[in-house]
């Protein structure tokens, strides 16, 4: 028995010793902390870690410009109601109606006759006026006496001197272009280089008229008295001139 006590005791020793072998070598194969090594945080840190990082990343995004590389579209513009797009705007004034045009009424006889000419100053028209060099274009003197007077290189183009007396008046240069002559008394009336062109001389008395360097293309001369008149080309004919440029 005194064996089997002491045999108990020897196990019992046995087994406190390997035990504490055992737990020494536990000890001896962990690895030490050594000075400067980082602390491993908890779960509940690194949780928290990840979602600090997750909330700087999406801040990160939302900073970047809309045109820049891997950023999010950006929003579309709203699409706003044609029929409330002016809505609550003053309402524009309605434009006046447009009045209807008056139609042109024809020009009567008094609007459509030549206008009077008024005469400078000094210029009678008459017998022995002096009215040299003035503008009397469309002057209206018929079966008026005018003899004597002084038109010289005056403007009496479209002047009506049907049956006028113009004896003896000087009318050299002057412009009778279109100017009605007809059966006027031209005799002795000086005309040399005035300009007669499409003027009217039918009927008109030429006796004695000197014509020389006047411009006579469409003249017209039916009827016209011919006596001893200096002619265009400076000849004398109480016929007819020659070589000027009459209709007839």
């Amino acid at each position: 028995m005194v064996m089997r006590t002491t045999r108990a005791f020897a196990t019992l020793a046995l087994a406190s010793l390997t035990m504490a072998t055992a737990s020494a070598c536990s000890k001896s194969s962990a690895p030490e902390p050594t000075e400067g090594a980082a602390i491993t945080p908890d779960a509940t840190d690194a949780t928290d870690a990840t979602d600090a990082a997750g909330a700087a990343v999406a801040d990160a995004s939302a900073a970047e410009p809309s045109g820049s590389s891997g950023s999010a579209p950006p929003n579309p513009s709203p699409v706003v109601d044609p029929s409330t797009r002016n809505a609550g705007a003053p309402a524009k004034p309605a434009a006046a109606p447009a009045e209807p045009a008056v139609p042109a009424l024809p020009k009567t006889e008094d609007e459509l006759a030549p206008s009077p000419v008024t005469p400078p100053a000094g210029c009678e028209p008459g017998p022995r006026a002096k009215c040299a060099g003035a503008d009397l274009a469309g002057l209206e003197r018929p079966g008026k006496d005018l003899s004597g007077a002084n038109f010289q290189k005056a403007k009496l183009a479209n002047a009506n001197l049907s049956g006028a007396n113009l004896s003896g008046a000087n009318l050299a240069g002057a412009s009778l272009k279109g100017a009605d002559l007809s059966s006027a008394n031209l005799s002795a009336a000086d005309l040399s280089g005035a300009d007669l062109r499409d003027a009217v001389l039918a009927g008109a008395n030429l006796n004695g008229t000197i014509l020389t360097g006047a411009i006579t293309p469409g003249v017209e001369t039916d009827g016209a008295v011919w006596a001893g008149t200096t002619c265009p080309d400076g000849s004398t004919s109480s016929t007819t001139c020659k070589g000027m440029h009459t209709k007839y």
